[in-house]
């Protein structure tokens, strides 16, 4: 039986892949079969996901999936352009030799998966990519709140934004070069470019299911 915790994961890992598009019912019954899992064990799961705001509950018809909206999309993007060039640029400094070998790999993984098409490793490349680049900030803060926005961003991008699947990885490449420097500015400078293009990218393709 899975434990509570991997239930929960696992339901929004559908969600933020469009598996379980905006609007669909979620039941008790069917989740329970479907995961061979207790309905208690579905219920909590459920009750933390519309605490997330993955899920909304409406009184006497159900839970439904939400929907990321044009307007929550573009949102949570400023949001990380702010903490991204903050974090790269405190990395500039800040940086230790794991966390660019860190980095490195994942960029290196994230090419590969891009070549192939698996969109969705690409996609968990990409939240690691962004963990690490917090860690190497050195500032604990900033690295909590980049954790705590990490799956709604993922949602984000997977609802509504549409780049080509390997584009971003060399806007990675030239982050982690600035950062590899020591060139703060530049490293500022690169971060909010990359986040500007995903917000551009975000305008262009708004309310169409798309691939990070």
């Amino acid at each position: 039986m899975r434990p509570p915790e991997r239930l929960h994961a696992e339901i929004r890992s559908r969600i933020i892949h469009g598996e379980y598009p905006a609007g669909h019912r979620l039941t008790e019954e069917k989740l329970a079969g479907q995961y061979r899992v207790s309905r208690m064990s579905v219920r909590e799961a459920l009750r933390v996901l519309a605490a997330e705001g993955f899920v909304t509950v409406r009184p006497y018809f159900g839970t439904f999936v939400a929907e990321m909206t044009a307007k929550e999309a573009g949102d949570l993007i400023e949001v990380q352009g702010a903490l991204e060039s903050l974090a790269a640029g405190l990395a500039a400094g800040r940086r230790t030799t794991e966390h660019l070998a860190q980095l490195n790999v994942i960029v290196g993984r994230g090419r590969v998966a891009a070549r192939e098409g698996r969109a969705e490793d690409g996609a968990a490349l990409h939240s690691q990519f962004h963990a690490v680049l917090a860690a190497a900030s050195g500032n604990d803060s900033l690295s909590d709140l980049v954790t705590q926005l990490r799956d709604k961003l993922a949602w984000a991008y997977s609802a509504q934004v549409r780049r080509p699947l390997g584009d971003s990885w060399d806007e990675h490449a030239e982050i982690v070069a600035t950062i590899e420097r020591g060139d703060s500015a530049r490293a500022v400078e690169v971060a909010k470019s990359h986040i500007q293009r995903g917000r551009t990218a975000q305008r262009g393709s708004a309310g169409e299911p798309s691939q990070r």
